[in-house]
């Protein structure tokens, strides 16, 4: 399920570099990212509350969606 994860984050950050491609506004653009990254993370939450994913696998994902996001 990590992995799967990761992708899915991998995949979305490459999604959000395109938007200004399609003439995205930068403040729709961050816009966009707010809502995905406060959905995204009640998910992973949910997950490890569930006991679907360790804190360390929490601190994986964060830690390689802030790098991609800086990306």
């Amino acid at each position: 399920m990590l992995e799967q994860i990761l992708n899915a984050a991998g995949r979305t950050q490459e999604e959000f570099s395109e938007l200004e491609e399609n003439g995205w506004s930068k403040a729709e653009i961050e816009k966009y990212k707010r809502g995905f990254s406060n959905g995204f993370f009640d998910i992973v939450s949910e997950l490890r509350f569930a006991g679907l994913l360790s804190d360390v696998e929490v601190s994986r994902i964060e830690a390689e969606f802030a790098s991609k996001k800086g990306a």
